[in-house]
């Protein structure tokens, strides 16, 4: 299976979006809104569970090993059965899917929300889940949309805490204009979850930096009415995608490699005029949107299948380092 949205055995993707989600490309996708007992059914992750089992195995000589304080974590799916996901520590505890998901449900509760996306990430090692905040959508005063997601990512290999943050995207083209967790992380509008046994007994404390997120979504929609009214060139728009976001390497291995690079620099000059820019060309929200499309949806992808790479490069945040970078520039201009 190509890394990224799991697919089982029998040929179900492990996944379910409700609406437009950002990564639309498996799954069932169903017009109307879900609950979460219902998304969980609808992702083929209702029943799943995770639990730590002794590292041991059988020497040549016979005997049998125990390895001391390393545990493998398994899961146990009501399709495929049982299969180990990775390697853990003795003090570390798993977080129930459907817990941390119930979490998120309680964090929200009565903002009129409702689940949009659900799904497994790397054969089982990961699970994650997205709430649409429709109370929170902003940009319709300057013509646009942007909406606001609360996005859950569970992790059972040992790789890192879990995390939950809030990600915002523009509906006319699914970009997502701040880039989800790991942006979220940098502007403090996201927390972690670390795998101990009380891991989501601090729901007031989250909530309470919830509010402080909506603050910085009201912030961000100023910011982005001051990127509406900043001007931006075609020289301007040049360099940025020269300098930031596809540069030149000094060393240029072949003229193969010189023209592939050219092909996508012009590829990316060709968003900034695109019909997804509407009235906004011209402009550095313009400027912002046509770098944040082409990383979204047009930067090379290294995979046998574009689409499931492409989704789980939306769905993790690879590429909110360098959105981040190309706004800096954009705003300095």
């Amino acid at each position: 299976m190509v890394a990224g949205i799991e697919i089982l055995p029998n040929g179900i993707a492990v996944f379910a979006v409700s609406r437009e989600p950002a990564w639309h490309v498996l799954g069932d996708v169903v017009a109307e809104e879900q609950q979460l007992a219902a998304m969980m059914n609808l992702s083929h992750l209702g029943g799943v569970r995770y639990d730590k089992r002794p590292a041991e195995f059988t020497a040549s000589d016979g005997r049998h090993i125990v390895v001391p304080g390393i545990f493998i974590n398994v899961r146990t799916h009501p399709d495929v059965g049982e299969t180990g996901v990775g390697a853990v520590r003795s003090r570390y505890t798993n977080i129930d899917v459907e817990k941390l998901f119930a979490w998120g449900d309680d964090l929200i509760a009565d903002s009129g929300a409702h689940w949009e996306s659900m799904g497994s990430l790397f054969d089982g090692k990961q699970v994650f889940g997205s709430i649409l905040l429709p109370k929170h959508t902003i940009g319709t005063k300057y013509g646009d949309e942007v909406k606001v997601r609360l996005t859950m990512l569970n992790t059972f290999d040992g790789s890192g805490v879990s995390r939950a943050g809030v990600h915002l995207e523009r509906s006319v083209c699914f970009n997502t204009v701040t880039a989800n967790l790991r942006a979220a992380e940098a502007a403090q509008q996201s927390w972690k979850i670390r795998h101990t046994a009380n891991a989501l007994d601090r729901l007031e404390e989250a909530r309470r930096a919830l509010g402080l997120t909506f603050k910085y979504i009201s912030s961000f929609e100023d910011e982005m009415g001051r990127l509406i009214d900043q001007s931006f060139t075609d020289a301007e728009f040049e360099r940025i995608v020269k300098d930031i976001v596809i540069p030149m390497p000094k060393k240029i291995e072949s003229k193969e490699t010189e023209q592939r690079i050219l092909d996508r620099r012009g590829e990316l000059l060709s968003l900034w005029t695109a019909p997804t820019q509407g009235q906004f060309t011209g402009t550095a929200w313009g400027a912002y949107n046509a770098v944040v499309e082409y990383l979204d949806w047009f930067s090379p992808i290294r995979a046998r299948d574009h689409k499931k790479r492409r989704a789980e490069i939306q769905a993790t945040g690879v590429n909110a380092g360098l959105k981040g970078r190309a706004l800096a520039a954009i705003k300095a201009a």
